[in-house]
């Protein structure tokens, strides 16, 4: 299943929001990830009608990055703020 299986270009607002409202509810709160190897950074900017995300991938223990990328697209679909 891919990404845009869940976020199609035509969403309507109504529907972009009730998907953000399920995703919203499988975060986790309880830390019972037991012994952590690796750690990853991600972060996103939107600016004009791109969206820049990058991301870094870390060994827990040194902190040395094991492996980074990032990406600039077009943006698909309209962004919407919840109030």
């Amino acid at each position: 299943m891919r990404i845009s299986d869940f976020f199609p270009e035509d969403s309507p607002e109504d529907n972009l929001i009730k998907i953000q409202s399920i995703v919203s509810g499988k975060v986790l709160m309880k830390d019972d990830f037991g012994e952590i190897h690796l750690i990853a950074a991600d972060d996103q900017a939107f600016l004009d009608d791109r969206n820049h995300s990058g991301i870094v991938l870390m060994d827990f223990g040194s902190l040395e990055i094991i492996e980074r990328t990032f990406s600039i697209q077009p943006i698909r679909f309209p962004i919407y703020l919840l109030p």
